[in-house]
């Protein structure tokens, strides 16, 4: 009955197994992080002064989802140079195309304020 009791010998832990989890883990969370910069931007909310004249017609662009800017209405492509000849006091009203990616939309817009631009303001999405 003794024999039946007695301890057997422990086998030591093998750290292979742990450390191909521990590879895995490693890959798995290194695959599906994001290491793009992300922005903010603040919209401007229309608001009148008591002795403000009337104010100039805004700025209307289309975005499209590869992040190029048109005018409208006729869709014209709006490149940089002709943003950097508006006047900074400008209103902008952005039109997203649809399936344009919000951190898009929001890249571009932060864009334009980098530029001068202070009133920008996001309007709904352009249907196909």
């Amino acid at each position: 009955m003794t024999a039946l009791l007695a301890a057997r010998p422990r086998k030591p832990i093998s750290l292979t197994a742990l450390i191909d989890v521990v590879f895995i883990l490693l890959m798995f969370f290194m695959l599906t992080s994001s290491f793009t910069t992300r922005h903010e931007t603040r919209l401007h909310t229309a608001t009148a002064a008591a002795g403000d004249s009337t104010p100039a017609e805004p700025l209307l662009l289309a975005l499209s989802p590869a992040g190029e800017w048109l005018r409208l209405p006729g869709l014209e492509t709006a490149d940089s140079q002709w943003l950097q000849g508006q006047p900074g006091d400008s209103a902008i009203l952005v039109y997203p195309q649809a399936a344009t990616q919000v951190q898009t939309i929001v890249s571009q817009m932060h864009e334009l304020q980098q530029m001068g631009f202070a009133k920008v303001n996001l309007g709904d999405a352009l249907e196909p």
